[in-house]
């Protein structure tokens, strides 16, 4: 009797430990194939980090380093390794834009990632400067990105290039604060107090803010053109791709801010025993963990989200949910 038991529990026991490796094999995989939280710094280790945890942002970063790329320069930000997965991966798409893109005699079709494994290749119609549309921001509206990226002085390509220029800004955004959330695993795993979750949290709100600031310009680009440009507007909303890729991709980065202030929410209530949205100022834009202040400095995100969401930018707004709806049947 005694054996038939011990025979009936060891049974139980097994069965139990099958179907948890059913439930939790990608974490157990992950944790025996990622690189140390100290390990050295170098594409190899990237590689591995992100090929543990995060298969989009994988895609990216072997497609470049196929290609020849080396992330070096994008790996000083930091004092490991996950520090730097945000801006390596962010930098490395705007690479994969260009060099993954098809070019041929007046024409130009750039690359857009927009995950499991799919590209868009969106033709570049004709544009004109983002800072012709946003010069007329009001000033309490001209946040922390506004000279870098669409003022009269910027020659970078959120500005010469227009709505398209924006995507590749507001994308490349997108997959760098995709790969820092994946990491949410592997911090929790190796980190061993709160101030391993800073560059997670400034991740986190410096790529919140950027959401809301090339949202805001692109749809201010859009009014713009739809009053005072108009053909250049229907050449644009006619770009399938486009149309498409913008919406797949603003819909994309919104479910993710959901999904990492969710993570967050695990990070605060262990360490301050209370959720994010109460560890978090809006006034400041930082966020109290466990005696330190982290954060992007400023709620850029409050502050455009309301524009975004006004009526002087309800008809253009509509335009691409419409015109994406229609494309994608």
């Amino acid at each position: 009797m005694k054996h038939r038991f011990l025979r009936r529990f060891t049974a139980i026991v097994m069965a139990f430990i099958m179907v948890m490796g059913l439930i939790i094999p990608t974490e157990v995989y992950a944790k025996k194939k990622a690189p140390k939280l100290d390990c050295k710094i170098n594409d190899s280790n990237m590689l591995k980090l992100v090929k543990a945890y995060n298969s989009d942002a994988y895609h990216i970063l072997k497609k470049q380093k196929d290609n020849g790329d080396s992330f070096a320069s994008w790996m000083n930000y930091g004092d490991k390794l996950s520090d730097m997965v945000d801006t390596t991966v962010h930098e490395e798409f705007h690479a994969y834009i260009i060099k993954q893109g098809k070019f041929s005699w007046g024409k130009q079709e750039w690359a857009f990632y927009t995950g499991k494994g799919k590209t868009i290749y969106v033709p570049i119609t004709k544009v004109f400067k983002t800072s012709d549309a946003t010069k007329s921001i009001a000033k309490k509206y001209r946040t922390f990105r506004y000279d870098t990226y669409a003022s009269t002085g910027s020659n970078l390509s959120s500005n010469l290039n227009g709505v398209y220029g924006l995507m590749n800004e507001f994308s490349a955004y997108y997959w760098g604060c995709n790969a820092n959330n994946s990491m949410y695993e592997y911090l929790k795993y190796y980190s061993k107090g709160a101030s391993a979750w800073n560059r997670y949290i400034n991740s986190y709100l410096n790529n919140r803010n950027a959401y809301a600031e090339f949202y805001y310009w692109t749809l201010t680009y859009l009014e713009y053109a739809r009053t005072k440009k108009p053909k250049v507007y229907k050449e644009i909303m006619a770009n399938k791709n486009y149309v498409i890729c913008f919406d797949t991709m603003q819909k994309n980065f919104e479910k993710l801010l959901k999904s990492c202030e969710k993570n967050l929410d695990k990070v605060c209530k262990k360490y301050n025993g209370k959720s994010f949205k109460d560890s978090f100022n809006e006034e400041s834009g930082m966020v109290y963990l466990d005696g330190r202040w982290s954060g992007a400095g400023a709620n850029d995100y409050r502050t455009l989200m309301k524009q975004i969401n006004s009526k002087s930018l309800k008809k253009v707004k509509k335009a691409l949910s419409d015109n994406a709806k229609k494309y994608k049947k």
